[in-house]
């Protein structure tokens, strides 16, 4: 009976606290900025966790930064079912990293990192895999300073949506799903105008 309470208080908190997340960018002091600048949190969907899985072949031994990692879901996928190991995250939503940091530890993830922050201020020079599910919007203004601070043999994993003036190296699409990942290299050229 005990643990049916305590297990009932866990579930409770997790809810409150996912709800928490959902409505995180209302509960900012600045909410009119925040609605205007900022995208809310978007879930990467089970059909894109079955494209990870299927296509996308990550070496465990190399780093990866998620940037705009929510609460690190996708982190946490990574170091189940590809068995990375060092695997970093960052968002500039307190309460998605607040929400991931609780959810890792009951769940023992201790290696994966999560970071509030701003993107283009996290130094990405060290990472093998930079991951990232953001809208166009946000991707346009990251183009060059991916191409400007990344490694010269990091790849770029977009989920769902492209670059406008990147080359893609491989298109890994499900058909059924519609599910797409666009995955890209430094390029060792220009970015086209």
């Amino acid at each position: 009976m005990i643990l049916l309470n305590i297990l009932v208080i866990v579930i409770g908190i997790f809810l409150c606290v996912g709800i928490l997340t959902m409505l995180g960018m209302y509960l900012r002091s600045e909410v009119q900025h925040y609605y205007y600048y900022q995208a809310p949190t978007i879930r990467t969907y089970y059909s894109h966790f079955q494209l990870m899985k299927s296509q996308l072949h990550f070496d465990p031994e190399k780093k990866l930064i998620d940037l705009g990692c929510g609460d690190g879901a996708v982190l946490r996928f990574l170091a189940q079912y590809a068995h990375m190991k060092h695997l970093s995250g960052v968002d500039n939503n307190r309460i998605a990293i607040w929400y991931g940091l609780l959810v890792n530890r009951a769940f023992g993830h201790h290696t994966i990192n999560l970071t509030y922050g701003d993107i283009q201020e996290i130094d990405i020079s060290a990472y093998d895999y930079i991951y990232l599910f953001l809208v166009p919007k946000h991707l346009d203004t990251l183009q060059d300073w991916l191409q400007n601070n990344m490694k010269s043999d990091a790849i770029v994993v977009n989920n769902t949506f492209q670059f406008s003036h990147r080359e893609v190296s491989e298109e890994l699409r499900d058909p059924k799903t519609g599910s797409v990942f666009w995955i890209y290299k430094k390029s060792t050229s220009k970015l086209a105008e």
